[in-house]
């Protein structure tokens, strides 16, 4: 039996005879677009309102070659403003020791560094206690600074 690399779209398409629908990538930081594609890339994203075909095109603009996705039955898409809702709740901890924690990103382009002024406060307030989501957007630190790892 030959395997045959197979693209993004053809693997969604066979998964919907099971049923099952594409959730997301299985890797946290293939689902931030701002992070890892280039504006252009990002703008036709916004246009596409097919979803097999939008993670065929963040393949390409990200020349990723393999994928790790998660597949599930019974998706029921949410807003923008759901989506926020949810999260403003989750719970964060630091599981590692202050010192231990790199501000380096692996992606499908290569490696960002975080900026210290940003990333660092997270970590001390997250060495303290918890926090929510909310709570860390609540940081100072964590103002929008738009095109900035």
């Amino acid at each position: 039996m030959a395997i045959v690399p197979l693209y993004h779209l053809d693997v969604a398409r066979e998964m919907e005879g099971a049923r099952l629908s594409h959730a997301c990538s299985a890797t946290i930081s293939d689902n931030i677009d701002a992070a890892w594609l280039a504006p252009a890339a990002q703008a036709l994203l916004a246009e596409t309102r097919d979803r097999a075909w939008a993670e065929t095109i963040r393949d390409f603009a990200s020349n990723r070659q393999f994928r790790r996705d998660l597949f599930l039955r019974g998706v029921t898409p949410i807003g923008v403003v759901e989506q926020k809702e949810r999260l403003a709740g989750l719970r964060f901890l630091l599981a590692v020791a202050p010192d231990d924690v790199s501000l380096k990103f692996s992606g499908p382009v290569g490696e960002v560094t975080g900026q210290e002024g940003i990333y660092r406060p997270i970590v001390d307030a997250l060495a303290q206690q918890p926090r929510t989501a909310e709570e860390i957007a609540a940081l100072p630190a964590s103002a929008p600074n738009p095109g900035q790892p």
